[in-house]
């Protein structure tokens, strides 16, 4: 679409069209999805990744809920 492709250039033409290109192709493991890690694989899958790997055997706590924003209440206890 527009959208995808508008952001992809500039992403390109920030990072350079070598630089996107071993992106696309990166296979990333990312360990840990507190409130950092689940930003950090939300922006790793909109820069376009062409694998993402997630790993974190951490129960969720009730507190996770307010800096996870793919939790719910429901989910606490379960590994993030």
């Amino acid at each position: 679409t527009t959208t995808e492709d508008d952001v992809m250039s500039r992403q390109m033409y920030a990072l350079g069209k070598e630089t996107q290109q071993r992106i696309s192709r990166a296979r990333v493991l990312l360990v840990g999805l507190g409130g950092l890690g689940i930003e950090t694989a939300k922006n790793l899958v909109l820069m376009g990744v062409h694998e993402l790997g997630i790993s974190d055997r951490t129960p969720l706590r009730l507190d996770d809920c307010a800096t996870n924003f793919a939790v719910h209440e429901s989910d606490v206890g379960r590994r993030r």
